[in-house]
């Protein structure tokens, strides 16, 4: 998170991809580093276990966030299948 919070600093614009149990903690860590409102993305947990199709699939469902992030149309944290606001 302190990475992301610094490329973020620097113009560079970061998503941060987190499964479930860690959203909140997450979020915790950007407030702490002074960005409350940093946006992430939340997949479905596990994912050390997957297959290389099933972290394919995994990927796809969070791509709509990443990309409602990058150009501006999310929120704070798009929780799995909530849909871009």
């Amino acid at each position: 998170m302190h990475d992301m919070l610094a490329l973020e600093e620097r113009g560079i614009p970061t998503v941060l991809l987190c499964t479930e149990p860690f959203m909140n903690s997450a979020c915790d860590h950007a407030a702490a580093f002074g960005n409350p409102d940093y946006q992430a993305v939340q997949v479905r947990h596990p994912l050390a276990s997957l297959t290389p199709e099933q972290a394919r699939a995994r990927a796809d469902e969070a791509l709509r966030g990443v990309i409602a992030i990058l150009t501006g149309q999310a929120g704070r944290a798009l929780p799995l299948g909530q849909e871009p606001h």
